[in-house]
């Protein structure tokens, strides 16, 4: 499937995470545009009860070739509530499973350390993602309806071609990276 120039080069939605000071978890810092449910974990109990987050980390599962595999995955234990038809019977064991994979984040240009795309599961929206190492900040661009693009859109990112920012008001995000991009 090709990029459509005639296509929206804006996202849908814009989620911006920062540290949490847990390694695994990143908490959403600001949230501009369309609403992706799968994007946003509440957290129910302790003292942090209604912080909004979601898991980043290893993937669970390694498929395909060395170039197609992934480093890291977004994970939500929301997610048997948004997707419930995901929810399965481990053959083994014949343990329900429920899912907490959103997407493994694919960073294919080591020219461009830290960005990256994905597939949200269960869904057909794809997204752009932009993360530090130094401050563990993390920058998704939801792009409704789009799945099986996420590559052109990331080519397409690379060279211009995608806005950071919505159409529908031209807001842009809060820069996540106060040297001037500089992922490193």
């Amino acid at each position: 499937m090709s990029y459509n120039a005639n296509s929206s080069r804006y996202p849908n939605g814009i989620y911006i995470y920062g540290s949490s000071g847990i390694k695994s978890r990143r908490n959403l810092l600001q949230h501009y545009g369309e609403d992706f449910p799968e994007l946003v974990h509440v957290l129910s109990r302790g003292h942090e009860k209604g912080m909004k987050c979601i898991r980043i980390g290893k993937p669970t599962q390694k498929r395909g070739s060395i170039e197609s595999r992934t480093e890291l995955a977004l994970s939500n234990p929301s997610m048997k509530i948004f997707h419930p038809e995901l929810i399965h019977e481990d053959p083994k064991s014949g343990k329900k499973r429920f899912p907490e994979n959103v997407s493994n984040i694919y960073e294919p240009d080591p020219n461009r350390p830290g960005e990256g795309y994905g597939d949200i599961q269960g869904t057909n929206h794809v997204f752009l993602s932009r993360r530090t190492i130094q401050t563990e900040g993390l920058q998704i661009f939801v792009f409704k309806d789009r799945k099986g693009q996420g590559a052109v859109l990331f080519q397409a990112w690379g060279a211009g071609g995608v806005i950071e920012a919505l159409a529908s008001n031209k807001l842009y995000f809060t820069p996540l990276f106060a040297n001037g991009g500089n992922h490193d």
